[in-house]
């Protein structure tokens, strides 16, 4: 049996997934997998704008009218930190203002569905949250 070794775990690629085909687009994109520090980041946005008591104890993530700014700004993000070519190369960049005021303005039901995969992927979608906050 061989044991890893830190050479090839700093060498492994960051994991894409399988491609997903957008519809609005006519093509697919991959989506990867965000590292440690990204996926914690983002669960404490998530939990900041919804309190970690209220989606435990309910079925689905719903949110008020107050939050939606920052969860357009947290779906924005997170899509921006999971599309990627074939090749895991992103393609956005979360620094770039225009990168991100592209992203901004793809149309609501395509970014509400990239959202949803990138969240899905990541451990990060309703289902899996409610689980990870009960435990």
């Amino acid at each position: 049996m061989e044991f890893v070794t830190r050479k090839k775990i700093q060498e492994a690629k960051t994991t894409v997934g399988e491609p997903f085909f957008v519809k609005a687009w006519d093509a697919a994109v991959n989506f990867k997998k965000w590292n440690g520090k990204q996926r914690a980041t983002l669960l404490s946005k998530v939990m900041s704008i919804k309190s970690a008591s209220d989606i435990a104890s309910e079925e689905n993530v719903k949110v008020s009218s107050e939050s939606l700014p920052d969860l357009f700004e947290v779906m924005t993000e997170i899509v921006i930190l999971s599309i990627c070519d074939e090749n895991g190369n992103m393609l956005y960049d979360g620094e770039i203002p225009e990168d991100i005021a592209e992203v901004e303005c793809i149309d609501a039901e395509t970014l509400q569905i990239l959202f949803e995969e990138a969240a899905k992927r990541n451990g990060l979608y309703e289902k899996n949250l409610v689980e990870e906050i009960k435990n």
